[in-house]
């Protein structure tokens, strides 16, 4: 579309979002292959609870290669693309459109069985917006093109 082209700041698309998040590492997780070590990338619902339940403040545990904090969990972030049931790895989805946007990554509140069991079918979390949730749990990162 042709505010996707525009210079400036916009939100990611869901292949943009993924290939950041990957930062070329082609892991399962933001910044680790392994769930046992997410708690170092991400906030979550887990045993010890790192997350409170609550987000959390930026660059407070390990970013990922490409020195990004928090894509796997503290809040799930908003996409360019409108959702759809399309999966598979970044550079095969088409930009979607739809009514209602992509939230991309996990929030404090999703648990780390969950995020567990995405990663064992090697997909990052996408997600439908639930007006009916707890709205903190959304954020956004924005992309700059030029």
């Amino acid at each position: 579309s042709k505010e996707m082209n525009k210079k400036g700041f916009r939100l990611p698309t869901n292949d943009e979002w993924e290939w950041a998040a990957k930062a070329k590492k082609h892991n399962l997780f933001a910044g680790t292959d392994t769930i046992d070590e997410l708690n170092q990338y991400a906030w979550f619902k887990q045993d010890n609870d790192n997350s409170k339940w609550v987000t959390r403040e930026v660059k407070k545990l390990k970013p990922n290669a490409f020195e990004l904090y928090d894509m796997t969990g503290n809040v799930m972030e908003w996409c360019w693309d409108g959702f759809s049931n399309i999966t598979g790895d970044a550079g095969e989805n088409p930009i979607t459109k739809g009514k209602e946007k992509l939230l991309k990554g996990a929030s404090y509140y999703t648990s780390k069985d969950f995020i567990d069991f995405l990663g064992t079918l090697g997909a990052i979390a996408r997600a439908k917006p639930d007006t009916k949730q707890n709205l903190s749990q959304y954020g956004m990162r924005l992309a700059y093109f030029d």
